[in-house]
């Protein structure tokens, strides 16, 4: 056998250990977290989908219709358990280290594809969205296809066709994603010279054009019936300068992005002393990386260049708008730019001439690791303690709340999660959110009624007209049970705001308090009925 297939030989055998590895990282602890509003969200909706009430306006999701797409037919084929509703998100994880390897290959050469594949393996980051039933398992493995095949039409001047396919598919995955058809028309605006595939690139973009048209059309009929800006303005942030400092940070190791949620969860510093070593690891490479480059041929300053433009374009794109115009700046919208992140810090790596030094330093940051990834399987052991544990909760109320009992949920939205545990019916769940929220556009200002007790409560920031409202509901109950999740984006303390309320306005004492990780659970009981 010649050199040459040996190291093939090799390198594959490598990848295959590397895919091994990111799905068994994937799939550990899958279910151990209990679903959350938005999986929980997205899989009822996934299941009652179609696409004649999608065109038509009457469907009131924000989510994207890729997404309902992939978890219909997998929902109804393996149900609605946590397992099974993640089960997709993991797939579509390894379907994206194949796809990291893949843009490494055509652009760096093997040792950067196999780097920077394991470096997204054991991404702390990356396994979390690829353990959650949401859009961002999406985002990644879309635009990682996109940019290969762009990748690849540079380089082979081949693929014209399949590509604008798969971008005029972008936007229907997420709005956000289109970023990248915007980061390869500058790319080939500043780096191609052939004129015939400047004609056929521009030529074909009238059909991805025609696409977003369509897709602007549909999303102009459901905004008529959805969100304003704000909805946007209520939890998210205008971004700084240090936006994108913690964006970076969440880039390298993650501890960030999937402890705060993006929504102001806290993690003690000293939990992110050594993940943060990690981060100066990769900031050093990447930059090293860098000043490498310039002295690589023109192809690969050009490849590279264009792997930097899909990195900072999107960040800055999404920075000016939420700046500009409403404030959208989430990492979790940037998720697809981590894979550029991590190839241009496995290049830098890469260019560390003995081989020796460089395994060890593989192994470091690999045992570095071990931090970021503790938190994120077990986050009580870092005193994170704003994790929604909706399982846990659901399983001691099911037992503890008594007929004619009033629940009352703060913000409503959340009896989402807490129904799917509550009842563990996927029909009653399905009916809860058509009731409460699907046809009502989120506002969340109903009253259900399951036979035996009443779900209530108000809609984000709307406290005090809930109170008015329902006052007299509230008064004549014997027992009623407050569940706040404090930590909901524009919650702005309205949990505190009831329990001012039950106490000044009525005979009600705190029976029990019941404390949950991320969700506060109080009983009331009125001493004078």
């Amino acid at each position: 056998m010649s050199r040459k297939k040996k190291q093939l030989r090799f390198h594959s055998v490598v990848l295959v250990i590397i895919l091994a590895a990111g799905l068994s990282l994937r799939l550990y602890r899958l279910d151990y977290q209990s679903l959350w509003y938005d999986e929980i969200k997205n899989i009822s909706l996934a299941k009652e989908f179609s696409l004649k009430e999608f065109s038509s306006g009457e469907h009131a999701s924000t989510q994207p219709v890729f997404l309902l797409f992939i978890l219909r037919p997998w929902i109804k084929v393996f149900g609605m358990s946590e397992y099974s509703a993640r089960f997709p998100a993991v797939i579509l994880g390894v379907v994206s280290l194949l796809l990291t390897y893949g843009i490494g290959l055509v652009t760096f050469g093997r040792t950067v594809g196999l780097l920077s594949a394991y470096l997204l393996a054991i991404s702390p980051l990356g396994i979390y969205y690829s353990q959650q039933a949401g859009y961002s398992c999406v985002l990644i493995p879309i635009i990682l296809l996109s940019m290969f095949l762009f990748l690849r039409m540079l380089k082979y001047g081949c693929g014209v066709v399949w590509l604008n396919i798969a971008n005029t598919a972008l936007i229907y995955i997420h709005p956000v994603c289109f970023i990248a058809v915007i980061v390869q028309n500058i790319a080939i605006l500043l780096f191609v010279r052939n004129k015939g595939l400047l004609r056929k690139w521009f030529s074909l973009q009238l059909f991805t054009f025609l696409g977003v048209l369509i897709w602007w059309y549909i999303f102009i009929r459901i905004s008529s019936t959805g969100h304003d800006g704000s909805y946007w303005m209520c939890w998210v942030n205008p971004p700084t300068f240090k936006t994108i400092l913690a964006t970076l940070e969440s880039f390298s190791h993650g501890v960030y992005q999937f402890a705060q949620g993006g929504t102001g969860f806290i993690v003690e510093s000293k939990y992110l002393f050594l993940p943060r070593i990690i981060l100066l690891f990769y900031v050093f490479f990447f930059i090293y990386g860098l000043v490498k480059i310039r002295t690589e041929n023109r192809y690969l300053r050009i490849s590279s260049s264009i792997v930097i433009l899909w990195l900072i374009i999107p960040v800055i794109l999404l920075f000016i708008f939420s700046r500009l115009a409403v404030p959208i700046y989430i990492t979790r919208y940037l998720i697809y730019c981590v894979p550029a992140y991590y190839l241009l810090v496995a290049y830098g790596i890469s260019k560390i001439k003995k081989a020796s030094i460089r395994m060890c330093l593989v192994g470091l940051i690999s045992l570095l690791h071990f931090f970021p990834l503790r938190i994120l399987y077990e986050p009580s052991l870092t005193q994170v303690k704003n994790i929604e544990s909706w399982r846990e909760i659901a399983m001691k109320l099911r037992d503890d709340i008594e007929p004619e009992d009033i629940v009352i949920l703060s913000p409503l939205m959340q009896i989402v999660p807490f129904w799917y545990y509550y009842r563990e019916n996927e029909e009653s769940t399905d009916k809860v959110i058509n009731i409460m929220g699907r046809e009502t556009n989120e506002r969340w200002d109903m009253v259900h009624n399951d036979g035996l007790n009443l779900f209530l409560g108000p809609g984000i920031g709307e406290t005090t007209k809930f109170i008015r409202k329902h006052s007299n509901t509230i008064a004549s109950a014997e027992r009623i049970w407050l569940i706040v999740s404090p930590q909901w984006p524009g919650q702005n303390g309205s949990g505190e705001l009831l329990i001012d309320f039950f106490r000044k306005s009525y005979i009600l004492e705190i029976a029990a308090e019941y404390p949950f990780p991320g969700v506060k659970v109080f009983l009331f009981e009125n001493k004078s009925a």
